[in-house]
């Protein structure tokens, strides 16, 4: 499982991390790796490549391709409705945002590691270590 702190980067070529977040997403075309989120991560990329692009670190165009992109990305996009009310909670018992609960959520749920770049959500979620890979520790399977 994936958050948008991850597949955003698979579109900004200046972050950091950039290489394991590139690791991920060639794991996954590859077929070694599969890839859930909650349906939002669609919404929340699309957002970060529009703030991207007003701040000039891309191409308008970029905001085009991005939204072509998110139907062609093949990751599996969970219905998180059935999730909320246990997000609520889990974002007010971490403090961290109800987004990022529902990436917890869902990855507890669906009994999915979730990789992420995002320092300030695994920070918040040290409790939940056995779920959460921070991106840097992120390793390609092992081939089958």
């Amino acid at each position: 499982m994936v958050d948008a702190s991850v597949v955003a980067k698979w579109h900004l070529g200046d972050e950091s991390h950039i290489v394991k977040a590139m690791e991920v997403l060639r794991d996954f075309q590859a077929g070694s790796t599969i890839l859930v989120a909650p349906r939002y991560l669609a919404y929340e990329v699309i957002n970060t490549i529009v703030k991207s692009a007003k701040r000039g670190r891309l191409p308008s165009a970029a905001v085009t391709a991005t939204i072509r992109q998110v139907s062609s990305w093949g990751i599996a996009l969970f219905d998180d409705s059935e999730y909320l009310d246990q997000a609520a909670e889990v974002s007010q018992l971490l403090g961290c945002s109800f987004y990022d609960a529902l990436y917890i959520v869902t990855a507890l749920r669906e009994d999915a590691p979730l990789v992420s770049a995002d320092a300030k959500l695994v920070r918040a979620a040290a409790r939940f270590r056995n779920r959460l890979v921070w991106i840097e520790d992120y390793t390609s399977p092992a081939p089958a």
